[in-house]
């Protein structure tokens, strides 16, 4: 009976310095501190809102979006080192450490972004369905955020939901513009 929450071997990419890997947790958690705050601020906006500010709705997605991505990434990095998987004695491909470092840096930001989009899309879409749409600002706002951490959360999944799907879109596109 293995361990539920062991990540597979296929991590063994990650490949590091033990002060790169320590430079990169005191990233996540100085990102995850500044989270904490402005999470602990948008709450506090959110509670004082009246009406719903689309400048206001976005950043505070994007706050809660790398909130929620920093959380799974600090776990990912953690785990990784734990169950030994982080690489820190073969160093011969800069390449590889590079794109390992990129990774870890901005996917917090790209998750943020991603929620943005996300939160952005079912803004958008309720005046594309109505045309004067009404709704609970504190609600909205709550539901909203809570979206964005777990868009931010999972982007790496949702990244790659995207990516095996984009062949299906353009497939679509391409029968409808044939009919």
């Amino acid at each position: 009976m293995g361990n539920k929450h062991e990540l597979e071997r296929k991590e063994k990419w990650i490949k590091l310095s033990e002060k790169e890997v320590k430079h990169i947790f005191y990233y996540y958690i100085a990102l995850f501190i500044a989270g904490l705050v402005l999470v602990y601020a948008a709450v506090n906006a959110i509670v004082n809102q009246t009406a719903i500010n689309l400048r206001e709705l976005l950043l505070f997605s994007f706050v809660f979006g790398i909130f929620g991505s920093t959380f799974y990434y600090i776990r990912k990095l953690y785990k990784s080192c734990i169950q030994l998987i982080v690489d820190t004695q073969d160093r011969n491909n800069a390449i590889v450490t590079l794109g390992v470092k990129v990774y870890f840096y901005f996917r917090p930001i790209m998750g943020a972004a991603l929620a943005v989009l996300v939160i952005l899309g079912i803004y958008g879409g309720f005046f594309f369905l109505q045309e004067q749409p009404t709704f609970d600002t504190k609600k909205f706002y709550i539901f909203s955020d809570l979206l964005s951490f777990l868009v931010g959360f999972s982007n790496g999944k949702i990244i790659n939901k995207m990516d095996s799907s984009k062949e299906k879109i353009a497939d679509m596109i391409k029968f409808g513009k044939e009919h």
